[in-house]
């Protein structure tokens, strides 16, 4: 299923400079959209927007967008200028410090489809979600759940990776420390896996799932490591964590706590799965109203071994 390209452009905010690029006077976002098929899903349908993580893309979790169409929802993924390399403003690297300007970019997004008409008839505006890996889950934390940031028409948020988003925002110097208070009562999933080097640097593990207003849901995979939440396959024989491999090729000299470990993993292909059942339960039942859905999330853990489930029902 090939994705639409899409492009917006935000006459009112700026693209900064950074990273090699000379900065814009305007901001334009470029996006990918993948569709239902229309022959046999009827539209309106539920949008689901995907927020890539640092030096991302908004293809880089084609399993995820490719199942959420397939099962009936518009995905709308897009480029985020200043921490993807994939975009317009070939940045050479990922400037974190635009992640508020991110938040806003959501925002954008949602007003530019509800505005275009060929775009609007064929949305369901009362079931739009949100959805993020790593600095993208965070991205869509913001967008969901913060006093000066949050937009009201977000009916729900996943984040995949997030680590803390508020320890992030408070310490990680991402354009978020005003962001405000936690409020709202959005549903919420957090994906988390155990051995991921990369959220482990963003709060203790735990400090998230506490903070969401609820009805929330954490369902923790056991082996799970950061990279295997997007697309990708890396796997090191010698039980080196993959997410490893991300920080020495970008990172070589920085010391990432839990490196040096050497321990089996569960392996892309069963984290994805993992991650696709809790995902779909979890809006099939709080968007769609699915109690039976509902019932499938909280029995997870007992599909799959790898699988530990936390539920509030708020």
């Amino acid at each position: 299923m090939a994705p639409q390209r899409l492009e917006f452009t935000d006459r009112t905010r700026c693209i900064k400079p950074g990273m090699g690029f000379a900065g814009s006077a305007e901001r334009r976002l470029e996006a990918l959209a993948w569709v239902p098929d229309s022959d046999a899903l009827a539209g309106p349908w539920p949008l689901a927007l995907y927020c890539h993580g640092t030096d991302g893309s908004a293809d880089n979790a084609t399993w995820l967008a490719g199942a959420l169409a397939a099962d009936g929802w518009l995905v709308v993924a897009p480029f985020f200028p200043l921490t993807s390399p994939a975009t317009h403003t070939r940045v050479a690297g990922p400037d974190i410090s635009d992640a508020g300007e991110q938040v806003r970019d959501v925002a954008f997004l949602i007003d530019s489809l509800l505005a275009d008409p060929a775009w609007a008839a064929r949305i369901d505006a009362a079931r739009i979600v949100v959805l993020g890996h790593s600095l993208g889950a965070i991205t869509c934390w913001h967008a969901a759940y913060s006093a000066a940031t949050r937009d009201p028409r977000i009916a729900a948020a996943v984040m995949l990776g997030a680590g803390d988003p508020v320890v992030a925002a408070q310490h990680a110097g991402i354009g978020l420390a005003d962001a405000g208070p936690v409020t709202g009562n959005v549903p919420g999933l957090l994906v988390s896996a155990d051995k991921d080097l990369f959220s482990r640097m963003m709060g203790p593990p735990g400090t998230a799932f506490p903070r969401l207003p609820g009805p929330k849901c954490e369902v923790t995979i056991r082996g799970g490591v950061h990279v295997w939440f997007h697309d990708g396959d890396a796997w090191p024989a010698d039980h080196r964590n993959p997410d490893a491999l991300w920080f020495a090729a970008r990172s070589p000299d920085m010391a990432v706590p839990g490196s040096e470990e050497r321990v089996p993993l569960i392996g892309p292909q069963r984290q994805r799965e993992i991650t696709w059942a809790a995902v779909r339960a979890f809006l099939d039942g709080h968007v769609r109203g699915d109690a039976g859905a509902l019932e499938r999330l909280r029995g997870l853990g007992m599909a799959f071994d790898e699988a530990a489930v936390t539920l509030a029902e708020g």
